[in-house]
């Protein structure tokens, strides 16, 4: 055991940390999988982390580890002793020390990391908010102590999608604030770590995937599930775009073949690391022999690069609200200038001279690595993408081109989250337990809440009549707030 790593400190937990503290900061450490330091040594780390979370969040394996290492069970203890002070007050997070890329690849043990292994939050108090253009909507208790992992809206906005940490997702009536179903992976889905869902735009379909969970499209109405398969990636790394009316679902995946996700998601999103292939298959009736050949969007210069080529690397994938085009973001190694960070917008409904579908290229911004950093989203058109600058403020892109709009958010961690309304009016940024909102236009600060749990996810509604925000917190509460 003494050459093994230390699984704790790779996981950047404290070997008391919960199970739903190991799964959370297994999920944020497998969002920093971009590459941008070394592709090679990055695959080889993430997976020694895919080790670790494989022993540590299994009780048996985990027993024998502690045994092992320790000489007794730190986990045991744990559940035994007093509970946790309560969560740090609001700013504590603004404070920690940013990550840079360098640092984000060597394992860290600081108070920041101990911090996230805390238990979850009571499930008493409400969040708080000052005055401002939002008000509380509803608020939805998932009657788990689970964090929520993902937040979806159906676009009339009668619909809520609740995707818990573990894997199961809640459907919910949001004008009766009541649970309507609850859909689930088929097997054991003990280890699983839920990454995204989405919700088709009046809700009849819902899609989610995860680590160790795979992914799974099912009929809203029936429960039954749709399509199943085992691909799973790292955050951001795929998206599915799911359609009503034809009722299709589009995917899009790493350029490389689906049954390297199988066995290991973090090769696969290297290996696919060049370009995106997109795949379209019926949600109704059978799947004809078309929806196994993908289309393919390859980047820089729309032609295949060498598997050698570690040039550049695709590190978000975001399909528009309806599918029909594709979002970017690649970082690249050039011998004349410093990393740059490209985004790129695909249309994917365009048609060469022959007829056939051949996705083009319709936009392209460049800046280097340290003006556009992670946390990172788009609008669901793909007109704007929100971004870090430096670390320290947020900058809202138009991808058309011209000059972003800077937002003085404060120091921003690499685990916040950020969300941009449809629109692009609005900037939401959830820094462990408080969540302020900005006017993008002006950069005026508009709206502080204070949460009390931590925010572990982030959404707005896509085509709600008035701007809904929905805020998924770590002790399973979900909160609603929209527009007066």
């Amino acid at each position: 055991m003494a050459d093994e790593p230390d699984y704790y400190a790779l996981l950047e937990v404290a070997p008391d940390a919960d199970a739903d503290a190991i799964r959370l900061a297994f999920r944020r450490l497998a969002r920093r999988y971009h590459p941008d330091i070394a592709g090679a040594s990055n695959l080889a780390r993430m997976q020694m982390l895919s080790r670790a979370y494989h022993v540590l969040s299994d009780p048996d394996q985990r027993h024998t580890y502690d045994l092992q290492r320790f000489g007794h069970s730190p986990s045991a203890a744990r559940s035994a002793a007093p509970p946790s002070p309560p969560p740090s007050p609001v700013g504590a997070s603004a404070a920690r020390p940013r990550t840079t890329p360098a640092s984000a690849a060597r394992p860290r043990t600081t108070p920041a990391s101990a911090a996230r292994t805390r238990p979850a939050a009571p499930r008493t108090g409400a969040t708080s908010a000052t005055s401002g253009p939002f008000t509380r909507a509803a608020t939805l208790d998932t009657g788990e102590t689970n964090p929520v992992a993902a937040l979806a809206l159906a676009h009339n906005g009668s619909l809520a999608g609740a995707g818990l940490l573990d894997g199961r997702v809640q459907i919910w009536d949001l004008r009766a604030s009541r649970l309507l179903t609850t859909l689930a992976f088929g097997g054991s889905a003990g280890a699983g770590v839920l990454q995204e869902l989405r919700l088709s735009p009046q809700g009849s379909y819902a899609a989610a995937w995860g680590l160790s969970l795979g992914t799974r499209i099912w009929n809203v109405a029936t429960g039954a599930p749709i399509w199943t398969a085992a691909i799973n990636s790292p955050r951001e790394m795929m998206d599915i775009a799911l359609l009503d009316s034809p009722p299709i679902a589009r995917l899009a995946l790493p350029d490389a073949p689906v049954a390297l996700a199988e066995d290991d998601p973090f090769r696969w999103a290297y290996e696919g690391r060049h370009s995106t292939s997109l795949f379209t298959r019926p949600l109704v009736g059978p799947a004809g022999p078309a929806a196994a050949i993908p289309l393919r969007c390859h980047e820089p210069n729309g032609k295949p690069l060498s598997d050698r080529d570690d040039r550049w690397r695709i590190q978000v994938r975001a399909l528009s609200a309806d599918g029909r085009a594709l979002f970017t973001g690649s970082s690249a190694r050039t011998e004349k200038l410093a990393p740059p960070r490209v985004l790129h917008t695909w249309d994917l409904e365009h048609r060469n001279i022959f007829g056939a579908l051949q996705p083009q290229r319709t936009a392209r911004v460049a800046a280097p690595l340290d003006a556009i950093q992670f946390p990172l989203t788009v609008t669901p058109d793909l007109a704007y993408v929100a971004a870090s600058f430096q670390g320290a403020e947020a900058r809202v892109h138009r991808l058309a081109g011209g000059d972003p709009f800077v937002i003085p958010t404060g120091p921003i961690p690499e685990d916040a989250l950020i969300a941009l309304s449809p629109d692009a009016a609005y900037l939401a940024l959830a820094r462990d337990t408080h969540l302020d909102l900005w006017h993008v236009a002006s950069g005026q600060h508009l709206q502080r809440w204070q949460c009390p749990a931590e925010c572990t996810a982030l959404t707005f509604a896509t085509a709600a009549a008035t701007p809904t925000l929905a805020v998924g917190l770590r002790n399973g509460l979900i909160e609603i707030w929209s527009v007066r």
